[in-house]
């Protein structure tokens, strides 16, 4: 759907990005226990946050379709 979505919107200058993080250190995932938590090993909702920063600092006339972010070693 969001591929579609964007090569249908992109020429109205608006840009669709899909991305798929792994597991983020957050309230619900660590209570449901699919994560500790640990900030030396587990993606923290600041690099999600980074990440999506710097895809809108972009310039206008590039843009990122999709994208994965892992935890460099869970």
């Amino acid at each position: 759907f969001s591929d579609s979505l964007m090569r249908e919107v992109r020429k109205n200058n608006i840009r669709v990005c899909t991305l798929m993080p792994s597991t983020i250190a957050s309230d619900m995932s660590i209570d449901l226990k699919l994560t500790d938590g640990n900030p030396d090993k587990v993606l923290q909702p600041e690099d999600f946050a980074e990440w999506v920063r710097d895809i809108l600092k972009m310039n206008r006339r590039a843009m990122i379709a999709n994208g994965s972010i892992f935890s460099t070693n869970p």
